[in-house]
């Protein structure tokens, strides 16, 4: 404990703080006088810190507030604190620790942006293209064709076998109402990808590029046909993007749960 020395030389019993006009417990002050004077410690021992908490944690226990020591060690040492535990400085932490299953949903949700986020693109390609000259087209059926053999398609089968396992390893139901939906839409997406748009592209490349050559250095004229399937085309893309929109939104919201 620490001794205080008074003003006139002589040796004191322990100093205690009253905070407020609340004095200390009578087990904590009998027979001791509080001293409001900051004097100079003599000897100071390691013990001061735990009296202080031991009084605090006992008028804490009465209702009472905690008291501060009033000497002059450093408030944060004598302070009584009741906070939990904190982790020690320097202590090791815990490594990142990724789950199989939330591997396989960020592997689902980059091959739906990476493979599918493209083909957003091909609804303005057609336009664009007819605006600058009818001479680009060749080149927008060639990449639409790129992107939905190259990106889509291989999106398309990680899409659905990371969404197989996830229904494995997760507290999933095919008949709950967002599985199910977004599985009818998965299934139509693959089906028009390989069906109708893989061809499709591949036929007007070849009948516009025709046209084309049949121009010579004159002005391409596109025939009517080919209009009609472009515009045909760019309705069942967009209606398709509709439809991939619907699906992340059910997949995210999980409507029903």
């Amino acid at each position: 404990m620490q001794r205080m020395r008074g003003t006139g030389g002589q040796t004191r019993g322990p100093a205690f703080a009253v905070s407020g006009g609340l004095g200390l417990d009578p087990v904590l002050a009998q027979g001791r006088e509080v001293d409001d004077q900051v004097g100079g410690v003599e000897e100071p021992l390691a013990d001061v810190n735990e009296l202080g908490c031991h009084a605090g944690q006992a008028m804490k226990g009465a209702g009472r507030k905690p008291v501060f020591c009033r000497t002059s060690c450093s408030a944060a040492r004598t302070r009584c604190r009741f906070a939990p535990e904190r982790r020690p400085r320097g202590a090791p932490q815990m490594p990142l620790a990724v789950s199989s299953y939330e591997f396989s949903v960020f592997i689902h949700i980059t091959a739906v942006v990476v493979g599918f986020g493209a083909t957003f693109a091909e609804s303005v390609m057609f336009p664009v293209a007819m605006k600058l000259s009818p001479r680009h087209l060749p080149y927008v059926h060639r990449l639409q064709l790129t992107i939905n053999r190259h990106f889509a398609a291989p999106a398309l089968l990680v899409v659905v076998a990371t969404g197989v396992y996830q229904m494995a390893e997760g507290n999933w139901s095919y008949g709950d109402f967002w599985v199910s939906g977004t599985l009818a839409i998965v299934i139509i997406i693959a089906i028009l990808l390989v069906a109708y748009f893989i061809p499709s592209d591949k036929r007007l490349q070849s009948m516009v590029e025709k046209e084309i050559a049949d121009a010579g250095s004159g002005e391409v004229q596109l025939s009517e046909e080919y209009l009609r399937a472009g515009r045909t085309q760019g309705i069942v893309g967009s209606i398709t993007g509709i439809l991939l929109i619907v699906a992340i939104f059910l997949m995210v919201t999980k409507p029903g749960l």
